[in-house]
C-alpha cells in the first residue's frame, strides 16, 4: 500500500522540531543542549541511538539466518555496557565536550584531532541509510535509490537545524514510536503461520532448521570472537554515548539511565529475536527484509503503517546521533584549535560537516547495500585504533602523546590496510585482530621510548 502522506507527516514533524529546537547560538548550546538533557530524555536518547538499523533490523536478519547464534550480537553488548556503568564516575566528572576532547584532556591537540578525524568513520551511518532505503521503498512509490537519497536528506536536515535539542527531542518521540511497533508485532508472532490447535511454541521450534538453537552451528572460533569483542568494545568507545553523558544535566543519575536502557533493550531484544524466528517460515525472503516481510504478512493493513513507521523511527535516531556525534566533534575538536575561535562559527562548521557526512554516508550506502557487513567494517575500523588508549585513560594509566597518537593511528591505519590488502588470506586474521595488536604494540612501544 501506498503511505506516501503519513511518511510525509513523520518527517514534517522532524524537520519541524528541528526548526523549534534551533535555537543554537554557540558551540555548548549545539553540541551539548546546554546541559540539560533530562532523565526521560537520557534514557530515550540512550535507548534509540543504539537501537536503531543495526540492533533491530540487522539482528532479525541474523536470527533469519543463524538462529540463536544471534547472541553473540547481543550479549557482549549488555557485557560493555554493565562493564562501562563501573567506569560512568570516571567519565561524568570530565568538564570535555566529545570523547576525543576527553581523550585531549590526557593526551593533548594532537590525539583529540585524530581521535575526531577516525570518529568521522565510525559516524558515517550507511546502514541506517539501506534501512531507511528498504522501508521507505516498501511505503511510497520510491524507487530503493530515491529512498535512501530521501532519508539521507531529512535525516542531515533536521540535524544540522537543531543540533543536540533536535537529536534529543526527536529521539524521544522515535523511541516511543518504535516501542509501539515492536510491541504491535508481539500478539502476532507465535500464531503466525500455524495449524489451527497446534502448540504455538512447539511447532514454530520444530519449524526451524537444523542448528538453529545452537549458537555455534553456524560461526567459527574467530567469528565469534570478533563479534565479542566489537559489541563489549562498543559501549566502551561509544562517543554518542560520551557525548550524552557530558549533555546530561549535572544531577542526573547517569548510571541509573544506562540500567534503564539495558532492562529495555532486554525487552526490545526477546521481541526482535523471536521475529527472527518467526521469520524462518516465510519465502521467499531476502534476511535484511526478513522484519519487513514478517510485519507485512502477519499484520493487518492499519498495523503494517504502524509498524514500519516505527521501524523507520529506530533507524532515523541512531542515524541523527552519530551524524551530530562526528560533525561536532570535527568542528570542535580539529577546526577550533585551528581557527582558534568559538561560538557561531564552530556551529556553522558543525552544520556543514553532517552535510558532509551525510553525503559519505550515502555513498557508502550505495557501495555496501547491506547493513551488517557496513556496520562491521566501521566497527573494526574505529574500535581497532581507540579502544586501547581509551581503556589506558580510563583505568589512569597514562600514555604519552606520541603513544596514544601512534596507537590510534596504527590501529586504525592496520585494520583498514589488512581488509583491502592482507598479506595471507583474508579469512584467515580478521583485521580486529591486526589493528588492535598494532595499536597495543605501538602504544606500549613508543611509550616505553618516550615516557
Amino acid at each position: 500500500m501506498d503511505y506516501t502522506l503519513l511518511i510525509v507527516t513523520y518527517f514534517t514533524l522532524l524537520l519541524l522540531i528541528g526548526v523549534f529546537m534551533g535555537r543554537a547560538g554557540n558551540e555548548r548550546s549545539f553540541i551539548l543542549a546546554d546541559q540539560q538533557i533530562t532523565f526521560p530524555l537520557l534514557v530515550a536518547t540512550i535507548v534509540s541511538t543504539f537501537y536503531g538499523a543495526s540492533a533491530v533490523i540487522g539482528a532479525v536478519s541474523i536470527t533469519n539466518q543463524i538462529g540463536l547464534g544471534v547472541i553473540w550480537f547481543i550479549v557482549p553488548f549488555y557485557l560493555g555496557n554493565i562493564f562501562l556503568i563501573w567506569l560512568i564516575p570516571r567519565i561524568k566528572c570530565s568538564e570535555s565536550f566529545t570523547l576525543p576532547d576527553f581523550l585531549g584532556g590526557f593526551y593533548g591537540k594532537g590525539v583529540a584531532s585524530v581521535a575526531s578525524l577516525l570518529l568521522a568513520v565510525l559516524c558515517l551511518v550507511p546502514e541506517s541509510i539501506i534501512a531507511g532505503g528498504r522501508i521507505l521503498e516498501m511505503m511510497t512509490p520510491l524507487t530503493f535509490l530515491q529512498s535512501m537519497i530521501v532519508v539521507c536528506i531529512i535525516i542531515v536536515l533536521y540535524t544540522l537545524i537543531g543540533g543536540m535539542r533536535s537529536v534529543v527531542v526527536s529521539d524521544l518521540l522515535q523511541f516511543a514510536l518504535m516501542l509501539i511497533s515492536l510491541l504491535i508485532i508481539v500478539p502476532y508472532l507465535i500464531p503466525a503461520g500455524l495449524e489451527e490447535g497446534a502448540s504455538p511454541i512447539v511447532t514454530t521450534i520444530e519449524s526451524l532448521p537444523d542448528g538453529f538453537l545452537d549458537p555455534f552451528a553456524f560461526m567459527g572460533t574467530q567469528e565469534i570472537i570478533v563479534w565479542f569483542i566489537l559489541l563489549f568494545s562498543f559501549p566502551v568507545v561509544s562517543a554518542p554515548l560520551y557525548q550524552r553523558i557530558f549533555a546530561s544535566a549535572p544531577w542526573i543519575n547517569v548510571r541509573k539511565a544506562l540500567i534503564y536502557s539495558l532492562i529495555i533493550w532486554f525487552f526490545i531484544d526477546l521481541i526482535v529475536v523471536f521475529s527472527g524466528l518467526t521469520s524462518v517460515q516465510y519465502e521467499p525472503y531476502d534476511p535484511d527484509k526478513a522484519f519487513f516481510i514478517l510485519g507485512a504478512t502477519v499484520l493487518p493493513p492499519i498495523l503494517q503503517a504502524v509498524f514500519l513507521l516505527g521501524i523507520l523511527s529506530a533507524v532515523m535516531s541512531t542515524a541523527d546521533s552519530f551524524l551530530h556525534s562526528g560533525a561536532s566533534s570535527l568542528s570542535y575538536d580539529v577546526f577550533r584549535p585551528i581557527i582558534k575561535k568559538e561560538g557561531r562559527i564552530i556551529v556553522l562548521f558543525s552544520r556543514l560537516m553532517v552535510i558532509l557526512l551525510g553525503a559519505a554516508s550515502l555513498y557508502l550506502a550505495l557501495y555496501f547495500q547491506e547493513i551488517i557487513p557496513a556496520l562491521i567494517f566501521l566497527l573494526t575500523v574505529w574500535i581497532s585504533g581507540m579502544l586501547i588508549p581509551t581503556l589506558y585513560t580510563l583505568f589512569y594509566l597514562r600514555l604519552t602523546q606520541s603513544a596514544a597518537f601512534l596507537s590510534i593511528v596504527s590501529g586504525s591505519l592496520a585494520a583498514v590496510l589488512w581488509r583491502f590488502y592482507p598479506l595471507m588470506d583474508a579469512a584467515s586474521i580478521d583485521p580486529l585482530f591486526v589493528g588492535l595488536t598494532c595499536s597495543l604494540i605501538f602504544a606500549f612501544t613508543t611509550n616505553l621510548i618516550t615516557k
